[in-house]
């Protein structure tokens, strides 16, 4: 039998950290999860807690604002921690709040749970892509972010869909004391298989503001958030969306075709990454705004809304990797807490995106969603096709030897 090799603290090694990177990938696939799954289980929490409807959605609001407040201080604060520890105490914050999120009887409680543990998926979104990165050599790094961010497709596509159908049987509470397991479980796998590499304290002092002073940076977050803005506007009220053209019924069908397409850009992503950033960051954008003005021209049209969908989720599912690689890129020395920055810009894009689709639903305008859609992402469109924006940085392609 030949001998194991072990990988040395910021030296990459030159196998591809396959077991690392899945780790990684569980660690994004529960932090979605936990967000997403009480939209499928709100009747039932709101019974339970003996509230509203509306206040029982107010579980995914609270979580995403905890990600939003603490992706770049939290980021920042560890960055002198070594990256496993900082994603062990993420996945430890994951298993203590499902599990009080599954015996509380207090929607106080629950709410301010709910917080906490967005702020521990804000800190592991923040170390994620740049962990993932400094695994691998220079010229795979773009593919390690592939498969590290791999875990939200497969949560939006199979996880919450799986979610939604073991509380049917199970209840609510149970549901969250099995996300609580599976987080447990998630621990022993990262203490096991997922390598570790070292901080960056040294490097930390200034590195806010040197990135946010980067216009190469800045020019990425714009597109983050133009992008992701018109993005949540469409995907929070798709079924709006659908009802010209009689889909509304279909919805579920509907989001799992996008979630399975969403995977398979996300591998596309990851062979292609690492040499053709830039063209692809735009031609995705670009496809995104042909669909938008697709459900504009043509609402009622139902083959048109399937390929929407097709190519619409095929794009997206590469955007969280082209944008992760792009900031990252950008940000040259302050790599580590470039994610940090992209988290919180795509949060407020969530936010904002919820929070337009919302205002045009309740002025009766959403026959005009579309389009406002369309002329976000052409500021996108715009911004990413600027000469200073997504560096066309040059990666050796080099594997190293075996």
């Amino acid at each position: 039998m030949g001998k194991v090799r072990f990988c040395e603290v910021e030296s990459p090694c030159s196998a591809f950290p396959t077991s690392s990177l899945i780790g990684l990938a569980i660690a994004g696939f529960l932090a979605i999860m936990t967000e997403t799954l009480p939209a499928g289980l709100l009747p039932q929490i709101a019974v339970d807690l003996h509230i509203s409807n509306a206040l029982a959605g107010q579980l995914v609001t609270f979580y995403a604002a905890g990600s939003l407040v603490a992706a770049i201080p939290f980021t920042a604060a560890v960055r002198g921690w070594n990256r496993r520890t900082v994603l062990l105490c993420c996945l430890a914050g994951n298993f203590i709040c499902n599990a009080l999120t599954a015996f509380s009887g207090s929607i106080i409680l629950t709410l301010t749970v709910r917080f906490v543990a967005g702020c521990f998926a804000g800190l592991a979104w923040g170390i994620l892509p740049g962990y993932a990165q400094r695994m691998t050599d220079e010229g795979r790094r773009g593919r390690s972010v592939a498969v590290a961010m791999a875990g939200t497709p497969l949560a939006f596509s199979l996880g919450v869909p799986a979610g939604t159908f073991f509380a049917h049987f199970a209840g609510w509470r149970n549901t969250f004391a099995a996300m609580s397991a599976i987080s447990a479980a998630a621990m022993l796998y990262a203490l096991v298989r997922v390598r570790d590499v070292s901080g960056t304290a040294d490097e930390a002092k200034g590195a806010l503001q040197r990135s946010l002073g980067n216009i190469e940076v800045r020019l990425v977050l714009i597109v983050v958030f133009l992008w992701m803005t018109a993005h949540n506007v469409l995907y929070t009220y798709i079924i709006t969306m659908l009802k010209t053209s009689g889909l509304s019924s279909e919805i579920a069908t509907y989001l799992l075709v996008f979630g399975i397409c969403s995977v398979a850009g996300i591998f596309v992503a990851g062979l292609l990454v690492d040499r053709m950033l830039r063209p692809l960051t735009i031609a995705s954008i670009g496809i995104f705004l042909f669909v938008c003005l697709a459900f504009g021209v043509a609402p009622e049209s139902s083959s048109s809304a399937w390929v929407c969908c097709v190519l619409w989720g095929f794009t997206f599912g590469g955007a969280a990797t082209f944008l992760q690689t792009a900031c990252s890129d950008a940000a040259k020395e302050d790599a580590d807490l470039a994610p940090s920055l992209v988290t919180t810009s795509w949060n407020l894009a969530i936010a904002c995106g919820g929070a337009l689709g919302g205002g045009m639903i309740r002025v009766h305008a959403e026959q005009k969603m579309a389009w406002v859609c369309a002329a976000i992402v052409l500021g996108a469109l715009a911004a990413s096709t600027n000469k200073l924006a997504l560096p066309a940085t040059q990666r050796s392609t080099t594997k190293g030897g075996q």
